[in-house]
């Protein structure tokens, strides 16, 4: 496939793919890359590319810190309603902080929402 015409995330998204599809298919990189009409040296820049970036990414860990009721801080958060800003308030319960990032989040905050956050800042 080619992917000049995507973004530089749809091609990490694509190439994440065709490395999955590698790892279950139970091919060397050689028949794989011919099975799929991919160039080798194409196939190792991608799996070196990705998978530097994943390794680099076991050095972190997350702890688990325990909040005390009573003891969430209020806080403000825009949302949007119809291009409308409405403000609303809620408990902070957790404040992550990235640069010049604020993530602040409470026990309601979907998990799937925080996970699409933090992994956007980990790929800028």
């Amino acid at each position: 496939m080619d992917t000049k015409g995507m973004s530089f995330a749809e091609r990490n998204e694509y190439w994440d793919m065709v490395l999955e599809d590698y790892d279950s298919s139970g091919l060397d990189k050689k028949d794989y890359c011919i099975k799929n009409d991919i160039p080798i040296r194409t196939f190792k820049y991608w799996e070196d590319k990705l998978r530097k970036k994943v390794d680099s990414k076991d050095d972190m860990t997350f702890a688990e810190i325990p909040v005390k009721k009573g003891n969430s801080q209020s806080c403000n958060e825009k949302t949007a309603n119809d291009g409308v800003q409405s403000l609303k308030s809620f408990n902070t319960e957790l404040v992550i902080g990235y640069g010049a990032l604020t993530l602040a989040i409470n026990s309601s905050t979907p998990m799937e929402l925080v996970s699409k956050v933090l992994k956007e800042v980990s790929n800028a």
